[in-house]
């Protein structure tokens, strides 16, 4: 089958988006698929001496368009940036279906809601079903995250844009089963759940290892530094809480880079606890999955807002897959998975209080918590795979293709689940496996084609 995957986040850009369309990609070329990328030039934060041409180069084909730069990051350097990709990457396709070229599927992840856009226009000109992915609800999230006024225009716009681009799609797919069923009350066709999940060479196996730090136990949060992930928040917990009832050993580190970095450094400092939270600058994917092996409890947070209660921030699966205690602000049905194997300790996201509680009952707990995490990634393994999820998407694809560009809803792949995706008291798997071996990325065997257009 020929894929055309429309991305406009993909590595060596650092963001979750990133590494789930190129591991999708690399799955599915994998199984015998042709798949082919129109994606943006390196535009976020990236590790020194990447560069495009390593995963590209991975991939059969890989078409790059540039986007304007965010400059102040104001909404109209956004819709700027946004619709300079719109109109690249739609370029980028119309080029590709003049060499002859035609994709059975495209497959556009949003957001940006104006990559779906580019599919609808591009689906129409190859004559070919578009299959929609949302990652994020857009408008809602912007609202969430404190970029859109629920009541302001550019929302109403985004909402027209949202439904005229599901009204549109021969397929939905999305990354939970509560945004499952907010789109589904919107849209006209098939809506089907395709988790983020962790790629299975991540997820831990092996003998116990010691603490990541020999000067005391780590909290570590590795991604972005943004306003949604509310870290305001723990700091300001964390200098309540550490020094509390002989918890001062503890040490905090914040791995990435963002938007509210520089505000979070000087809230730090100013709660004169810079000497216990360590930022460390942005690095690859694997030094990242190694660093958070290396700590001894991780943490992940969304601001509360319905919308992010809608869907699962990817970082949980990165951290049940390292077999660590997680120490949680998020809810809905990340809270259920996390909540499941008795290793994680969830907070309302948003309450100060609770999550100090929880903080408090983490740093007193670690002990008996860190011997119950190796059911983290049993659950992982048992259903949250990048395989599994890729393996639900080409059923998707061919269901769409063999049905041609309006497909009902298909409740055999709309309501996949996995009864075993949450933890058994009963599960024959007793032993603890926390351990993590950082290996080098295993080779790739060659690829037949590699473009890589600038414009």
């Amino acid at each position: 089958m020929k894929i055309l995957i429309i991305a406009q986040y993909f590595p060596p850009d650092i963001t979750a988006a990133a590494f789930r369309m190129f591991d999708t990609a690399r799955l599915l070329e994998d199984t015998g698929h042709e798949v082919r990328v129109i994606t943006a030039h390196p535009h976020r934060s990236q590790v020194d001496g990447d560069s495009a041409a390593r995963y590209d180069g991975q991939i059969s084909g890989v078409w790059r368009t540039p986007v304007a730069h965010l400059n102040g990051g104001g909404f109209s350097d956004y819709v700027k940036h946004y619709v300079s990709f719109m109109i690249g990457s739609s370029w980028l396709g119309l080029r590709q279906r003049l060499t002859g070229w035609r994709p059975d599927v495209i497959w556009a992840s949003s957001p940006p809601l104006f990559v779906g856009c580019t599919g609808v226009a591009l689906s129409r000109l190859s004559r070919c079903p578009l299959v929609l992915d949302v990652r994020d609800l857009w408008p809602a999230s912007a609202v969430g995250a404190g970029q859109l006024s629920a009541q302001g225009r550019a929302c109403r716009i985004g909402e027209r844009m949202e439904q005229y681009v599901y009204d549109r799609a021969a397929h939905i797919t999305c990354v939970a089963r509560p945004m499952r069923d907010y789109i589904r009350a919107r849209a006209r066709t098939g809506v089907t759940v395709v988790y983020n999940g962790a790629r299975a060479s991540d997820v831990r196996t092996g003998p116990a290892e010691g603490n990541g730090s020999q000067n005391g136990p780590t909290l570590l949060y590795a991604g972005n530094l943004g306003r949604a992930q509310q870290l305001d928040l723990l700091i300001r917990a964390w200098a309540n809480v550490r020094g509390r009832n002989g918890h001062d050993r503890w040490t905090m580190k914040l791995l990435g880079t963002g938007a509210v970095e520089k505000e979070l450094k000087e809230l730090a400092s100013s709660l004169r606890v810079g000497d216990s939270v360590v930022f460390m600058p942005p690095v690859s994917r694997q030094e990242a999955m190694c660093e958070m092996a290396r700590a001894d409890a991780l943490s992940v947070s969304l601001q509360p807002d319905k919308a992010f209660e809608k869907t699962i921030p990817s970082k949980v699966f990165d951290c049940m897959a390292v077999g660590r205690p997680v120490l949680a602000g998020v809810a809905g049905e990340g809270r259920e998975i996390l909540e499941s194997t008795g290793a994680n300790v969830c907070y309302r996201p948003g309450d100060q209080g609770d999550l100090e509680r929880s903080l408090t009952l983490l740093m007193r707990d670690y002990q008996r918590l860190r011997l119950m995490a190796y059911r983290n990634p049993e659950v992982i393994r048992n259903g949250y795979t990048r395989e599994r999820a890729v393996a639900t998407l080409t059923r998707v694809f061919n269901s769409v293709v063999s049905n041609g560009h309006s497909v009902p809803m298909i409740e055999n792949l709309a309501n996949v689940e996995f009864a075993d995706s949450t933890y058994s008291s009963q599960s024959r798997h007793s032993g603890i496996a926390d351990a993590v071996v950082c290996q080098a990325p295993r080779k790739r065997r060659n690829v037949h084609i590699h473009k890589s257009v600038v414009q």
